[in-house]
């Protein structure tokens, strides 16, 4: 991604502004930021103003799943052009967009279409 200028993906530590009055942060566990934000917002330290136009959520042991489905749903509804959430337990990868929920198995790849072009990930080895 950086290679070919498309943007930046991030960990957990910046986290986004997604509401005002009563102010409302929240953290993926990743996100991805495109170059054409980032030239909008600048470099991202600490609180980014709006969602990612990627979240990423892991499902943890000690997470419930369907709450980590309502947290990529958020982050959709919030304005993120994607959210994926990655569950161990089940070896799946759940994708939404505004337009469409998908349930990935782990023989799949996920694929990011214009978000970030050319970027496909297998997800067999993202679930030992």
């Amino acid at each position: 991604m950086r290679e070919r200028g498309l943007g930046l993906y991030l960990g957990s530590e910046v986290g986004f502004w997604i509401e005002r009055n009563p102010d409302t942060v929240r953290g993926p566990d990743g996100a991805f930021l495109s170059a054409a934000r980032l030239r909008t917002i600048g470099s991202p330290i600490g609180y980014v103003e709006g969602p990612p136009d990627l979240a990423v959520e892991v499902v943890s042991p000690h997470d419930r799943p369907g709450a980590v489905r309502e947290k990529a749903r958020m982050w959709v509804e919030c304005g993120a052009r994607m959210a994926v959430v990655l569950d161990p337990e089940t070896a799946t990868a759940i994708v939404r967009t505004a337009a469409v929920e998908q349930v990935l198995p782990a023989s799949a790849t996920l694929e990011f279409g214009d978000l970030i072009p050319g970027l496909s990930i297998a997800l067999a080895p993202l679930f030992p």
